[in-house]
């Protein structure tokens, strides 16, 4: 076996949404007063200073969190019961083959579940602000929170993407999100 930590990339998948659906907050709360021109210039300073916390995360404050440049590696290869979809089992169920019948699996969580978000109360309270933010206020639709709850659930999914695509490749590195 490979030195390091083992733990099963499925615990490491939603660990991975919950991390960055926090991460999001924290970046969105302080630009949720911002509007329009200004936050997209926020929101891309954040994603400029994101990839250099990745690159020199090898030395944050005595703590190697990202390896740095050399990256996150190896990352273990999901699994069912034995079977790694990196090797898969048989000759239907190749390694590639279940990477991409769980990514389907994946992507129809996420439309069910942006689906039943869309219909739940704060779905509407997004498309609300969407249509007109004054007038979800005056209506009150509490914007910070709703626009927070907008962060947290884009960042969740993201998380977990990202997760996911770092064991299928089994590493990931700074350089892969530029």
């Amino acid at each position: 076996t490979t030195p390091g930590i083992h733990i099963s990339i499925w615990l490491l998948v939603l660990l991975a949404g919950i991390l960055t659906a926090i991460i999001g907050i924290v970046i969105g709360l302080p630009t949720l007063r911002l509007r329009g021109d200004y936050l997209a210039i926020v929101t891309l300073g954040f994603g400029e200073i994101l990839p250099q916390v990745a690159n020199n995360g090898d030395s944050l404050g005595g703590f190697n969190l990202t390896n740095g440049p050399n990256g996150i590696t190896p990352i273990d290869s999901p699994g069912f019961f034995g079977v790694s979809f990196q090797t898969g089992s048989g000759t239907f169920f190749t390694g590639p083959r279940l990477y991409f019948w769980f990514v389907l699996l994946l992507v129809m969580i996420t439309v069910f579940c942006s689906l039943r978000l869309r219909d739940s109360r704060l779905g509407r309270a997004w498309i609300a602000i969407r249509e007109d933010e004054t007038a979800a206020a005056a209506m009150g639709v509490p914007l910070m929170r709703t626009k927070t709850w907008a962060y947290a659930t884009g960042a969740f999914f993201g998380g977990v993407a990202g997760a996911y695509f770092a064991s299928f490749k089994s590493s990931t590195f700074p350089n892969d999100f530029n």
